[in-house]
């Protein structure tokens, strides 16, 4: 049977809403919520948050949960396999090298034990040519229909089509481009190969699994605005914890 650990990233340096991975969210941080889902998958060997805060870390070990400090990139534009490739390493120095790592943003504190579960299940079903698995939500709108901003001169901008293949495509009915499925990737779950940043130099190697998930379970908070509506879901019962 493969073995899987489970990364959460805690960085410090929230830009949009302070501290907001130990912000309390029906009086438990943020942190609390995707440990308490990963622990109650059951599919875990280990659960571990990689911090580069000590008192992000103090929190997490109160309730049990397992950190490494490390210093994430200043830039928040820098790409994730930085700070992963870093937490494997130091992973190696406590604990035998899996065959699996699972990233769970605690951003998506809605995420259920069962969804967790049945995403380990397909990455295991569809074989070992998968290199990974991707959450994603399915896209409110066509990207036929959605343009680039680009820029014109110092003043003026213009738009263009994101997809060029099909001329003229955002002028078509949207009903034109139901036979295509296109999905929106979200941050709410990542299943990856150890050894795929070795190999492929990023994450998710060459083959990603497609893992379809509710939009409301897979509720992204990033913003305040976004952390309104996750205290209206919840006080909607339209979500739980």
């Amino acid at each position: 049977m493969p073995k899987i650990i489970a990364f959460i990233p805690a960085r410090s340096q929230s830009t949009r809403i302070l501290h907001k991975n130990i912000r309390k969210l029906n009086g438990q941080p943020l942190i609390f919520w995707t440990y308490h889902q990963a622990k109650q998958s059951g599919i875990f060997s280990e659960i571990v948050m990689s911090t580069d805060s000590s008192e992000y870390q103090e929190i997490a070990e109160g309730f049990g949960l397992k950190t490494i400090r490390r210093a994430f990139p200043t830039d928040a534009l820098s790409p994730d396999a930085e700070w992963i490739n870093q937490a494997m390493h130091r992973m190696k120095d406590f604990y035998p090298v899996y065959d699996y790592f699972a990233i769970l943003r605690p951003t998506s504190p809605f995420r259920r034990p069962e969804t967790i579960r049945r995403a380990w299940k397909k990455i295991q079903e569809y074989g070992e040519e998968f290199h990974s698995l991707k959450a994603y939500i399915e896209c409110p709108v066509t990207p036929y229909k959605i343009f680039e901003i680009k820029k014109y001169d110092d003043k003026r901008q213009f738009m263009e089509p994101l997809l060029k293949d099909i001329p003229d495509a955002y002028t078509f009915p949207s009903n034109t481009f139901r036979s295509k499925e296109y999905g929106a990737q979200v941050g709410f779950l990542d299943i990856c190969k150890w050894d795929n940043i070795e190999k492929y130099d990023n994450q998710f190697g060459n083959l990603i699994c497609p893992f379809s998930v509710d939009r409301l379970e897979a509720w992204d908070i990033n913003t305040n605005l976004d952390w309104d509506i996750a205290e209206y879901l919840l006080e909607s019962r339209k979500v739980e914890l």
